[in-house]
């Protein structure tokens, strides 16, 4: 047991170091290289009268942070999923999450175009929406893991439909449901990263607090129900955390268009986020 715990914290250790140099490298090369000198200079000690702190702190500090930040929130919000479905194939762009965000934006463009905020708000409901529908789908009909994600993907479908027949009626909403689908994590400020980093960063945290149920929940309901945990109410918390942290809702506030794309393999958590399984498909 203190075995595998030793190697646990050595990837951990050794996946944060890779991480941390990868955005020290994305921060330093690029078409004007820009030394660590000139870089912990710029950040840590408030220099901004050149150019090389201008580039780093208005273009690759806050796209890096952007990447950092929306790679996090995907990996954690396909791993409660995965979680609380009891589904390895399960995953936001899978079960309903992207279309059900995308369909309460498309709506709220074409009902309230002007109000950025309602977006927001919108796509975190219609995320939350799509994947409740699926687990209740799941817990009614007793379906198993194949039938869940097929279940999951006929959702998608509907509410595709949805966005199509939104945008056809009501062609002024295409604009603003554009913005919201396509982007990129250029253009970005650290002013603007602020309100979707804080929302990101509270629900890691509360995630991060919940995973001692997590792991409760992944050993089956019937098991955690015996163990005294709260089933329903744990399920419906993580849930909403993985809605709250999906970029597809917090890509409004503007934080995560580059991952927006449907196919995108960051919404599959890696292997080691994964809950362990217990049996086959």
């Amino acid at each position: 047991m203190a075995n595998k715990s030793g190697r646990t914290l050595r990837r951990l250790l050794f996946l944060g170091a890779a991480a941390l140099l990868a955005a020290l490298l994305s921060m330093c090369l690029g078409a004007a290289p820009v030394s660590p000198k000139e870089m912990f200079q710029a950040i840590f000690q408030g220099r901004q009268d050149s150019a090389a702190a201008g580039i780093l702190l208005y273009v690759r500090l806050p796209r890096t942070l952007g990447c950092l930040l929306s790679g996090a929130a995907l990996a954690v919000s396909g791993a409660i999923i995965q979680t609380v479905l009891a589904n390895p194939l399960a995953a936001p762009n899978i079960i309903g999450v992207n279309s059900g965000a995308g369909l309460a934006v498309a709506l709220c463009c074409a009902l309230l175009p002007a109000s950025a905020a309602a977006s927001s708000f919108a796509a975190f409901l219609g995320a939350f929406g799509g994947v409740l529908l699926v687990l209740l789908i799941s817990e009614k009909a007793g379906a198993s893991r194949i039938t869940l994600v097929l279940a999951g993907v006929a959702i998608s479908g509907i509410f595709s439909a949805g966005i199509d027949a939104v945008v056809t009626l009501v062609p002024d909403a295409l604009t603003g449901y554009s913005d919201f689908r396509i982007g990129g994590l250029a253009n970005l400020s650290l002013a603007k990263i602020a309100p979707s980093a804080w929302v990101i960063l509270f629900c890691l945290l509360a995630v991060l607090l919940l995973s001692n149920e997590m792991d409760v929940l992944a050993l089956g309901s019937d098991t955690a129900r015996s163990l005294g945990l709260p089933v329903r109410r744990v399920r419906l918390i993580l849930l909403a955390l993985a809605a709250a942290s999906h970029p597809d809702v917090v890509k409004r506030k503007p934080l995560g268009p580059l991952f927006a794309h449907p196919g995108y393999i960051g919404d599959a958590p890696p292997p080691g986020q994964r809950p362990r399984e217990r049996g086959g498909l």
